[in-house]
Parts: structure tokens; C-alpha cells; sequence
């Protein structure tokens, strides 16, 4: 009789127990998609962000040789982030996605309500120091580099409230060009100059997703773990540029072709997933059912342009300049402002 009771018992709980939560491989699955969709979303905006913002208009910066020093800073002016993620949960299986996003962010008015606008419109900043060199036969070499390293992230995240170590947010940016002035800015002739350039930019994110539970009829779904994604970029360009002065004022433009190498990966770490009963019984798990960590990779190898323009104003040592970048494979825009110091 005790033995009926028992296979009874056995019965009951394979018959209510959903037919998803005798599988996770779709939370694998939905973990991937996330991943790969956020790394292909963010590609293209920090592409046109390696490459944009040089602190300088001019083609021709003259007085060789010559030495300058500068700062820039901009964004580029993204469609939004996290489009993919609907409240309907229409590109996932299993994984309430919204409800894992709107969970991390339920403690703060002002983090939803960023979220909210940033479906829509999301910048990517980015900022530059330069300097450079003018040689010999209207040859110029300039170096470029930033970075936002994890202390200031850590320390913000302090100020924040975060628990520390949820959140990983560190970049880095270093390129080089050589600029050869073909045509010096003469009488009636505009200044005109070729560049070979490369940069170099990466950018790491992690984001504790906590203990997120998430309802399964009868049972509960929870999952911990951290995100983290990793973003490298190689671009190797050719541009030139045009300029010319009229009094104080520079107006420039620029034509740039890059070949871009992006390699994104994606991937949880210290990931657990386990489905409950009311009672707190676990009924299965990600590890008992051995399945692979979440992950996912996006590449790109291509080539793009940049039209670049803008306006340099000069006084005297000093530049200050403002320009706007288009890539029309994207369609996407960035923005920058700078000043130079010369000698």
C-alpha cells in the first residue's frame, strides 16, 4: 500500500509539472539569444564610435614642424537599446526577459525611467585625448587614446548603492594616423591632405542578474548568474580631407573608408537555474540536466564610410571645433566637440 501511495505520488507530479520545466534547454536558448541580439544591436554604434572624435578640423595644420595637443568628446546618436525586448516576450521561449530587465531596475524611479527613453534613443559617448606631431614635407603623426578603467566604474557604482563587483564597465581606445598635406591652403586653393589611420577599441560590460525568479504556473523559475559581454574592435581607414580658412573660421569635411574586424562574445558566468515547487522542492536544474553555459559570438569583417564636416574656430594657440560624423550604412550619426592647442 505504501508503495501504491509512492507511485502515485510520482504520478501526480509528472502529470502537473509543465512539459518546459522537464527541459531548460530553451533557457540556454533564450539566455544566447539575448546575448547575441544585445552584441549585434550595440555593434554598429561602436564601430562609428572608435573611429569618430580626432579633437581637430583642418587639413592642413601648417607652421611645420609643429606640435599640438587635444581634447574631444561626443556620442554617437543610436536608435535605442534593447529594442528586441518586448513586453510580450515574443523572442523568447522561457526566459521572461522584461520582467528580468524591469526587475533590475524596480528599486529606482530614475533607472526606469532612463530604460524607458533609452528604447528610443541611447548615446554612445566617447572621449579622446590626442597629440601630434607635424614633421618635415607636410608629413603629420598623431596618436589618440581613452579609456574608462573599472575603478571609476566601481566607485560610481559605490555612490549608486550597487553591491560591489555587480556591474563591469571598462574601455579602451588607442589609434594612430599618418597625414600627408597634398595641397597647402593657398590664395584660392582649399588645403587637402590623405590619411592612413588605425584604432584599436574594446569594451567589456558584466551585469549581476541577482536572484531572478519568474513564475511557471504551479512552480517557480530561478536563475543567478552574471552577464558578461566583451567587445573588440580592429579598424584600419583612408581618408581625406578638405579645409579652408576664412579669417577665424575653418569649415572642413572629410571622406573616410574603414575596414572594420568586431569580435563580440557573449556568455553567463557562475550561471544556476532551477525550477521549484511550492514547497521549495526542487523539481529539476540547468546542472542536472548538463546542458552548456549560455553564450554566444557575433563577427563582423567589412568595409564602411564616414562622411565627416564641421567647423573649426581658431584663436590664436588655440581651435575649438564641432563636427558630425554619418555613416550611411547604418544610418547612424555622431557627434563631437574638441579644442587644440598648437606650437
Amino acid at each position: 500500500m505504501k508503495k501504491l501511495k509512492i507511485l502515485f505520488s510520482l504520478v501526480i507530479i509528472l502529470v502537473s509539472v509543465p512539459a518546459f520545466t522537464q527541459n531548460l534547454a530553451p533557457l540556454g536558448d533564450d539566455l544566447s539569444s539575448f546575448l547575441y541580439q544585445f552584441g549585434k544591436e550595440m555593434s554598429s554604434p561602436l564601430v562609428l564610435s572608435s573611429v569618430s572624435g580626432l579633437g581637430m578640423g583642418e587639413a592642413e595644420l601648417g607652421g611645420f614642424p609643429h606640435f599640438y595637443f587635444s581634447t574631444s568628446g561626443g556620442a554617437v546618436l543610436a536608435h535605442g537599446i534593447g529594442t528586441f525586448i518586448d513586453e510580450n516576450n515574443t523572442n523568447f521561449e522561457l526566459l521572461n526577459v522584461y520582467g528580468l530587465v524591469n526587475q533590475a531596475i524596480a528599486s529606482s524611479a530614475t533607472a526606469q525611467d532612463l530604460y524607458t527613453k533609452t528604447r528610443t534613443f541611447f548615446p554612445y559617448p566617447n572621449i579622446r585625448l590626442s597629440i601630434g606631431l607635424g614633421t618635415l614635407y607636410g608629413v603629420e603623426v598623431y596618436f589618440l587614446f581613452s579609456m574608462l578603467p573599472q575603478a571609476i566604474t566601481d566607485f560610481g557604482g559605490s555612490l549608486a548603492g550597487l553591491t560591489s563587483g555587480s556591474i563591469t564597465a571598462n574601455t579602451l581606445n588607442i589609434g594612430t594616423r599618418i597625414r600627408k598635406v597634398l595641397i597647402s591652403d593657398t590664395g584660392a586653393f582649399p588645403a587637402v591632405s590623405a590619411s592612413l589611420a588605425y584604432t584599436y577599441s574594446a569594451l567589456n560590460f558584466g551585469y549581476d542578474i541577482g536572484n531572478f525568479s519568474q513564475d511557471l504556473s504551479e512552480f517557480t523559475l530561478n536563475i543567478g548568474g552574471k552577464l558578461n559581454m566583451k567587445n573588440s574592435i580592429n579598424a584600419f581607414g583612408l581618408d581625406v580631407a578638405i579645409s579652408k580658412k576664412l579669417l577665424i573660421f575653418v569649415p572642413f569635411a572629410r571622406i573616410s573608408a574603414w575596414y572594420e574586424m568586431l569580435n563580440y562574445s557573449g556568455s553567463v558566468s557562475n550561471f544556476v537555474a532551477e525550477v521549484i515547487d511550492s514547497g521549495g522542492t526542487t523539481i529539476t536544474s540547468y546542472a542536472d540536466q548538463k546542458l552548456p553555459d549560455p553564450s554566444a559570438s557575433y563577427t563582423v569583417n567589412d568595409l564602411f564610410v564616414v562622411l565627416t564636416g564641421g567647423l573649426e574656430l581658431k584663436l590664436g594657440f588655440f581651435s575649438l571645433t564641432g563636427s558630425a560624423s554619418f555613416d550611411p550604412r547604418n544610418m547612424l550619426l555622431g557627434i563631437n566637440a574638441g579644442m587644440r592647442a598648437q606650437f
